[in-house]
């Protein structure tokens, strides 16, 4: 929801902060996109490197300090700021979020549960779309929109920390073996 939240209403944001609309579009399609896919390699690498679920909290925890920092973002410099980070945060969702399947639930039904997840992050990312667009037509702005996305990743970071660490895959046929650790 808070990704597609900020990244299909973002050259209207990034003007917000003063920037021309060559400025914010170049920052929002040019430096969020390129950087979203050193994003997909960073997290990858650091996935392989660190426990998983620390690159998952790092990304997450980068999209909500991204945001933050638009929110406060009074100057071109930070502009460029925001769009470096929260584009390689951005990144690591597309890797991370197979992982998640395959280190949390096994390999059994790996295909009918990330589609299930790739269908609720549709879902999410429509609302999350529409919600910026509604905030903003009542409003007249986007912070709400941009606090109340800050907040949604807070609530994925808590949840994820909750679910505790993910059991070991072994290659045996019940896809998972270990006990779960908490």
């Amino acid at each position: 929801m808070a990704l597609m939240g900020v990244l299909q209403h973002q050259v209207p944001l990034i003007m917000d902060t003063g920037a021309s609309q060559t400025a914010a579009a170049a920052a929002a399609l040019g430096v969020t996109a390129g950087v979203g896919g050193l994003g997909k390699l960073g997290f990858g690498k650091i996935s392989d490197i660190w426990p998983f679920h620390y690159a998952v909290v790092i990304s997450f925890g980068l999209q909500a300090a991204s945001v933050l920092l638009l929110l406060h973002t009074q100057s071109q410099a930070m502009v460029w700021v925001y769009a470096v980070c929260f584009g390689f945060s951005m990144g690591g969702v597309v890797v991370l979020l197979p992982q998640v399947v395959g280190h949390f639930w096994g390999l059994l039904s790996y295909g009918a549960l990330l589609g299930v997840l790739w269908v609720a992050n549709s879902l999410g990312g429509a609302l999350g779309t529409y919600a910026s667009g509604l905030i903003y037509d009542y409003a007249g702005n986007y912070t709400y929109a941009l606090y109340m996305f800050v907040g949604a990743y807070v609530v994925s970071i808590c949840a994820f920390l909750l679910a505790g660490v993910p059991r070991t895959y072994t290659g045996d046929s019940s896809g998972i073996s270990g006990n779960r650790a908490v």
